[in-house]
């Protein structure tokens, strides 16, 4: 039986390879590079989405990015900003995202804190059945599994 690490070992591919490449030898240029930017250098692994309605232009790239950041294999960090993507040029740099990272995890802690201790004042996680009852079956047939109906 394999460990859990091994299991979740990430799979590096040529597009992530590919990506890699293309983000060292633009930001050693100087140059930020966008969605379409590597959809444009890179039609065989990505394309664009030109939807309005998404807030990426295309997702593969940012979890491309994710998985070389997260991997062993690659030295370097990349920098996910507003559709903008770049290699971080020194460690002061890296840190500076990776201190973007925690306050924007802290901001979702926050939140998620604050709906917990609502959901545990004055009943508000709990589903109130008094009064309409049809709209309470309503909800109940919706959302709750058969099997976890409470016994009356």
């Amino acid at each position: 039986m394999q460990s859990e690490k091994q299991e979740k070992q990430l799979v590096i591919t040529d597009r992530h390879r590919a990506l890699y490449d293309l983000l060292v030898s633009r930001t050693l240029s100087g140059e930020k590079t966008t969605c379409k930017d590597i959809c444009d250098a890179l039609p065989g692994y990505y394309t664009l989405n030109e939807k309005q309605s998404h807030h990426s232009n295309c997702p593969h790239i940012y979890q491309d990015a994710l998985d070389i950041t997260l991997s062993e294999e690659f030295e370097k960090v990349i920098i996910a900003d507003n559709n903008d993507f770049r290699i971080a040029k020194n460690e002061a740099e890296a840190m500076a995202y990776a201190r973007k990272l925690v306050g924007r995890a802290v901001h979702r802690f926050k939140r998620y804190w604050a709906i917990k201790g609502k959901c545990e004042k004055n009943g508000q996680g709990e589903l109130n059945l008094e009064g309409d009852e049809l709209a309470a079956m309503r909800f109940i047939e919706t959302f709750l599994k058969p099997d976890s109906k409470k016994e009356e």
